[in-house]
């Protein structure tokens, strides 16, 4: 190979390298974030763990599992959306066979958790937790959905959409208390209104106190 045929092949490497780096920088930036590398990590061996789980678990769990699916049915395209936040989200149905580590897996991977007996709609409070996470966390999955929940103010709207019909709530107040206190807080509420109780961890990466934004069936 000449000289000439040398400079070529190294200009065209040098070319490609720089149009993949253009091409895949959002990709390779994400990877320089340690969170997101101890994230996907943790991610991996959780699955992992699961599938040997599963492989381990004798037919009758993997029956209950079939159920808990079939639960879920009623949950199908059901969407929490807050325009002034920019969230459109999947709700997820909370059944009570699944235990605490798998509710944290769901949370981050599959939406928001509808975690109540209360159905949207009905009288009483429903309950919607998502997760919020450090400011700056990428958008990898939804552990920063609830990141903008403080930015609600009274008159706000929230929907859901929900078996087929639209819910619109509308923000009358803001409540931060610590953790051991929710079931206080939610057992306070007004069980003749329809409200929708968002529920996240607060400040912003810490697991110490609880924001919860409440809003009532708009009556149209």
């Amino acid at each position: 190979m000449n000289y000439k045929h040398k400079q070529f092949w190294k200009f065209f490497v040098i070319i490609l390298s720089i149009g993949f780096f253009v091409v895949c920088w959002k990709e390779i930036l994400i990877f320089t974030n340690y969170k997101v590398v101890w994230h996907k990590t943790s991610d991996f061996f959780d699955q992992l763990k699961q599938k040997i789980t599963l492989n381990f678990k004798p037919k009758t769990k993997l029956i209950s599992i079939n159920f808990l699916n079939s639960q879920e049915d009623s949950f199908a395209n059901s969407i929490l959306e807050i325009s002034k936040i920019k969230i459109s989200v999947p709700i997820v149905f909370n059944h009570k066979t699944v235990n605490a580590k798998a509710l944290q897996w769901r949370l981050r991977k599959q939406g928001v958790l509808l975690n109540s007996k209360t159905m949207p709609g009905e009288k009483g409070a429903v309950v919607v937790l998502g997760h919020s996470t450090y400011a700056g966390w990428p958008d990898i999955d939804y552990s920063n959905i609830f990141n903008k929940l403080n930015q609600l103010k009274k008159e706000d709207e929230i929907a859901i959409y929900y078996n087929q019909k639209k819910y619109i709530y509308k923000v009358f107040d803001k409540k931060i208390f610590l953790s051991k206190n929710k079931k206080q807080i939610l057992s306070s509420l007004d069980k003749n209104r329809s409200i929708l109780v968002l529920l996240t961890c607060w400040p912003l990466g810490s697991n110490n106190k609880r924001l919860a934004i409440l809003a009532q069936l708009n009556n149209l």
